[in-house]
């Protein structure tokens, strides 16, 4: 069952890596990345940087390049738990999953959420997240 999961997880992820260029999007290429990803993670024991980090093996102020996978519209549970904790005001804020193969739910400060919302940030875009990660009892990353 674990390797069920696994390869559903990675699945997604190679799918949406490989839908930004839709010529890449075959099934022998899918098939590939996964395949080199179960040699990498599974084999030889390697994990991607956001795993490492709440896992609490890397700082969270380390470089990483996170793609935005998804903005979550119904997530006010996560917003009420950021406002309280930041003195932020929830109105102001969004939510985004982001990923770098391993999904995290993430807040965005309200800069990044304006930018979102005039379409400066997308989904499946990359961004280079310097120093700006505070991770949060819930597993929940604020980005500001």
């Amino acid at each position: 069952m674990r390797r069920f999961s696994w390869v559903t997880n990675n699945y997604k992820w190679i799918v949406l890596k490989l839908a930004y260029n839709e010529r890449y999007l075959t099934f022998c290429n899918v098939m590939e990345e996964l395949k080199y990803r179960y040699e990498r993670e599974v084999n030889h024991g390697h994990r991607s940087a956001t795993k490492t980090i709440l896992e609490g093996d890397l700082p969270p102020s380390s470089v990483l390049v996170l793609c935005i996978s998804s903005v979550q519209t119904n997530t006010e549970a996560m917003t009420e738990n950021i406002s309280n904790s930041h003195g932020v005001d929830k109105s102001t804020v969004a939510n985004v999953e982001l990923t770098d193969r391993s999904a995290v739910n993430a807040v965005l400060d309200a800069p990044l959420s304006k930018k979102l919302a005039s379409g400066i940030l997308f989904v499946r875009q990359k961004h280079k997240c310097l120093c700006c990660l505070k991770i949060l009892w819930n597993r929940t990353m604020w980005l500001g």
